[in-house]
């Protein structure tokens, strides 16, 4: 998956879960940044397209990496008032319903983090490759030694997870649709489009 899908994912997986409703909207802007978190890695491209190969979906996707670091994010976030700003940033859109800006604890913002963070692992296992690059595996317990896991059922910049995504977010703004609601109706979308696509590979 792309970055921004794996924001969309840990952020529609939060508001499908209800944490909004108990500690406010705000924790939705904390789970995207922490979900695309595991991403990191890719910085290696700046030095090389061998580093990048050699450290992109390894050095930060493995879990005992990726969650800490999510953790961290969490709660770096939270100590920032990430969650804040960015509804405050969103109420300033007009027609936009009001959302609720309340923060929520440190402890709280990197349990977030951390879940969020280990949903992009699963999620860069199923979305691999493409017509020309040979399948990315993710090596799920570096730097432990483990398996390196891929199954892939969708290509690597496939559109569809996008297109499905920006559309659930512009549907539930533009119909004022429950959060919590549209995140679920997003993510079985996403699923059946997983699904679909796993059969045609």
């Amino acid at each position: 998956m792309t970055t921004f899908e794996h924001a969309m994912l840990a952020g529609n997986f939060a508001a499908a879960a209800g944490l909004h409703r108990r500690h406010g909207h705000g924790v939705l802007a904390i789970a995207a940044v922490a979900g695309a978190s595991p991403d990191w890695d890719g910085v290696t491209f700046l030095w090389s397209v061998e580093a990048f190969d050699r450290g992109h979906r390894v050095w930060g996707h493995g879990l005992p990496v990726a969650v800490p670091v999510g953790a961290a994010v969490g709660a770096a976030a939270a100590c920032a008032g990430l969650g804040r700003r960015a509804v405050a940033a969103v109420g300033k859109l007009e027609g936009v319903p009001a959302l609720d800006g309340r923060g929520c604890g440190v402890g709280v913002a990197a349990g977030i983090g951390a879940a969020a963070a280990a949903s992009h692992i699963p999620a860069d296992v199923v979305v691999s490759g493409t017509d020309t690059l040979a399948d990315w595996p993710v090596a799920v317990l570096w730097p432990f030694e483990g398996p390196e896991i891929v199954y892939p059922m969708l290509h690597w910049g496939d559109p569809g997870p996008t297109v499905i995504f920006a559309a659930g977010l512009l549907i539930g703004v533009w119909k004022r649709l429950s959060a919590g609601r549209t995140a679920t109706a997003t993510l079985a979308a996403i699923v059946g489009y997983l699904i679909l696509g796993g059969l045609s590979l």
